[in-house]
């Protein structure tokens, strides 16, 4: 390093001594504030392409040339691993459809509005899930759901919609209670008791729904009986 103002600091921005026959070659001068010049201009292919590249602007060359490079492909996933745990971190103390709790609530939720919200609030985890499933279409985002539900309860138990709604099918073709409980283990499902108190509460709401109906009717019948039949109608 030297005075970029020396003589021997301008010779750092000579090109000559750069042997372009077998090849295009590099020199990146660093010019630091307090006028030193660091110079570089041994690399290897990958991240001579990448530098090149990234100087003009061609963002998608650059990134392949990353992954292939077997450092900056290892620093990437590091990256990418710790932007995803704040991404699902985040997600985890919001709200999110995944938290409903009410039968009502339930029965309206979709496999597909839990996959829109993930690539809005996760969006790398979304771009590997949809990347690992290939094809946009039922049983891909139904496999999205399932893997979004079980990693988000291992998060917050509190996120657990998909897992009632699982174990209500399960529950209604005679699951037993040892295989419930696997399977809320695996984070698939829900624990066989807050299985069955959720069906207690969708028992209750039916009843109420019923009763609010038949309450409707009994009143209607009531005017009617005591209509004038002599008025017309």
């Amino acid at each position: 390093m030297s005075d970029m103002s020396g003589p021997s600091g301008l010779a750092k921005f000579n090109v000559d001594d750069l042997d372009t026959l077998n090849g295009t070659k590099l020199k990146v001068l660093v010019a630091n504030p307090s006028g030193e010049i660091d110079v570089h201009q041994t690399f290897d292919c990958e991240v001579q392409s990448a530098i090149v590249n990234l100087s003009v602007g061609h963002w998608t060359t650059v990134i392949r040339s990353m992954f292939r490079h077997q450092i900056l492909f290892a620093e990437l996933l590091t990256m990418l691993n710790q932007q995803s745990n704040r991404e699902f971190a985040a997600y985890s103390q919001h709200g999110s459809c995944l938290k409903v709790t009410s039968p009502d609530q339930l029965a309206v939720l979709s496999n597909r509005t839990l996959a829109k919200e993930m690539s809005v609030q996760c969006p790398i985890f979304n771009s590997v899930v949809t990347g690992a499933s290939k094809d946009d279409d039922s049983a891909s985002i139904n496999a999205i759901a399932l893997a979004t539900s079980s990693l988000a309860q291992t998060r917050n138990s509190t996120m657990s919609a998909v897992a009632y709604r699982i174990s209500t099918i399960l529950y209604h073709i005679g699951i037993s209670y040892k295989d419930a409980t696997r399977l809320n283990r695996l984070r698939i499902g829900m624990s066989p008791d807050s299985t069955i108190l959720l069906h207690h509460k969708m028992g209750e709401n039916c009843e109420h729904k019923v009763y609010v109906w038949k309450n409707r009717e009994e009143q209607s019948s009531c005017k009617i009986s005591r209509r004038d039949p002599g008025k017309p109608n």
